[in-house]
């Protein structure tokens, strides 16, 4: 499952599975959380969104908060 497995490279572990989902903590922020399905076949734009706004690194700059030519690469 792809997107397991980009969840876990990025240092969330699984803490439970229910019904037809997985629970994922990141390892050194408990505060960024993920539930993802079992079988995410397609996934809505909201289910999507949902999934990474309460797994995101709470430091890190939001996309509207860089001036211009703030972003990695520029």
């Amino acid at each position: 499952d792809i997107m397991l497995e980009s969840f876990e490279r990025e240092g969330f572990v699984i803490v439970g599975s229910k019904s037809h989902h997985h629970y994922l903590v990141h390892k050194d922020d408990p505060r960024r959380r993920a539930i993802i399905p079992l079988n995410p076949g397609f996934l809505s734009t909201q289910e999507m969104f949902d999934i990474l706004k309460t797994s995101r690194d709470p430091n890190a700059p939001r996309l509207g908060d860089l001036d211009e030519g703030d972003l990695p690469g520029e």
